[in-house]
């Protein structure tokens, strides 16, 4: 088993449904999806390999930031990935008080969201050729 890594990521979007860069955790690749639904929905995204026996155990704090920091919304889970969920998110706000500018998360027509994640445990995935 591997040890815990954590890893960031902060995100400036226009609204829209879009990928962010890629940070590289442990060696793994990660991302953040954010769609446009009825709601802000955002995604924490990793795809490690065609591979079907591995897993991670990640603690995740998704944060919607506002322009008052004490308005965030802030989301906190935990979720184990694999070959079958390489994605896994939470619906933030309405789309309708996102976009109103008086509510604070929408500023010069862009969204800031912040992903902390550690990974707890890790199985099954191939690192500098050891399985971990």
């Amino acid at each position: 088993a591997g040890g815990a890594s954590s890893g960031f990521i902060r995100f400036e979007i226009s609204p829209s449904g879009i990928y962010s860069p890629m940070v590289e955790v442990n060696g793994m690749p990660w991302k953040l999806l954010v769609k446009r639904q009825p709601f802000l929905e955002v995604f924490l995204y990793h795809r490690e390999s065609e591979c079907n026996m591995w897993s991670i155990d990640v603690s995740v704090e998704l944060t919607l930031v506002n322009i008052d920091r004490e308005k965030n919304k802030l989301c906190k889970f935990d979720v184990t990935f694999s070959y079958e969920y390489i994605n896994w998110g939470e619906d933030l706000i309405e789309w309708k008080d996102l976009i109103n500018e008086e509510k604070g998360f929408i500023n010069d027509g862009k969204i800031i969201i912040e992903a902390r994640f550690t990974l707890n445990k890790i199985i099954g995935i191939r690192k500098t050729g050891e399985v971990i």
